[in-house]
């Protein structure tokens, strides 16, 4: 069985490093927030960094974040478990959630799983404490990333206010990969970018950012459609595809 970490019910003020800091060291460990509460501090929440080895839960609240405090590594033949109603929140352009093995992100319509940045107050609160002194912007933080050879699903997930170094909230260079019903706001660029890959991208919201909604540099060999989404008000082209030797059909 894997370790694991559980804060449970504890009350946090004035603590001016921060709630909690973990640095992880290809690390297999289940880590539970629940009823946790920040007063005071500017980093109203769990803090991580590192690797992440094994198949590992982080379960999380919708107001007590984990903070990426500098990019999380999913290693290969790793696996994070995200369960709905779970936040993560960053604050550096170039902090990411790097997926070399797999991410299940598996929200509800009713409490999705959140990824967004540390200034955005709407969503998990008002984690830097700092009342209405900050606002969040495109590309506040990196984003999520699923390198070639990766999985992943996100569903039922919002992904707002990323795309720093990336460019993209997210970027997709895998074919094992599915984006549904999820949330894709106010990228820096792009709301995704897909890269020599065929990922399945259904029924999601895909709006405000600030050019492409999704931006295509590249197909895989496999089949791939763009399923029922809803492309709002991006900064320039919905749907932006720049490919070379293309032999795919379209239909």
């Amino acid at each position: 069985a894997n370790k694991s970490l559980s804060l449970l019910n504890n009350a946090f003020e004035n603590n001016e490093g921060g709630a909690v800091f973990a640095v992880l060291d290809n690390e297999a460990v289940d880590i539970s927030l629940s009823g946790n509460t920040s007063m005071g501090s500017p980093y109203g929440g769990f803090r991580l960094t590192g690797t992440i080895d094994g198949q590992v839960t982080y379960t999380g609240q919708d107001d007590f974040p984990f903070i990426l405090w500098n990019t999380l590594t999913v290693n290969t033949g790793a696996r994070l478990d995200i369960p709905f109603g779970t936040t993560f929140k960053t604050g550096n352009y170039n902090y990411l959630l790097d997926v070399y093995g797999t991410l299940r992100a598996q929200g509800s319509a009713q409490a999705p799983v959140v990824f967004t940045s540390y200034y955005d107050d709407a969503l998990g609160g008002d984690t830097n404490a700092d009342a209405d002194a900050s606002t969040p912007n495109p590309g506040n933080w990196g984003g999520i990333r699923f390198q070639p050879g990766s999985s992943g699903i996100l569903d039922y997930c919002t992904v707002a206010y990323g795309g720093g170094n990336l460019g993209s909230n997210v970027v997709v260079q895998s074919d094992e990969v599915s984006v549904q019903n999820t949330n894709i706001w106010y990228g820096r660029v792009n709301g995704i970018r897909i890269e020599g890959a065929s990922p399945t991208v259904e029924n999601n919201l895909i709006g405000f950012n600030q050019q492409h909604g999704i931006s295509i540099t590249e197909f895989s060999d496999q089949p791939f459609a763009l399923t029922g989404n809803d492309f709002q008000s991006n900064g320039n082209i919905a749907i932006k595809a720049s490919v070379t030797d293309a032999t795919n059909d379209i239909l």
